[in-house]
């Protein structure tokens, strides 16, 4: 299974050049290595995803936009002392589905 979105009525809506998109989205059981994939299509857009913002934190989680790779990673904290940094990007197969209605905001053409 992949994300789940459900995009708000009217979207996406045109911005001077760009499309501009906004809903949630919904994590499944099993997050992929590298992150999870996205399509324009995913958001409405016909050629090109220019940038993903999730709004808010969700759970503590941190998420970001990997455009050169077309894919949203999900990252957490770990302050346990040892050598790891700031935000750790989670494990393969670990389940988010806890993680529905996180926001976003989309642009792209």
């Amino acid at each position: 299974m992949a994300l789940v979105f459900t995009l708000d009525p009217t979207m996406p809506q045109r911005v001077g050049k760009r499309r501009m998109c906004t809903g949630t989205m919904a994590f499944d059981a099993s997050y992929p290595t590298g992150g999870e994939p996205v399509t324009p299509s995913d958001f409405g857009f016909k050629k090109a995803i220019d940038s993903i913002s999730l709004i808010g934190g969700k759970g503590g989680y941190v998420g970001d936009f990997d455009k050169t790779n077309s894919k949203i990673l999900m990252y957490y904290a770990d302050y346990d002392a040892l050598a790891d940094s700031a935000l750790i990007q989670f494990p393969n197969a670990t389940s988010l589905a806890a993680l529905t209605a996180v926001r976003f905001i989309a642009l792209g053409t």
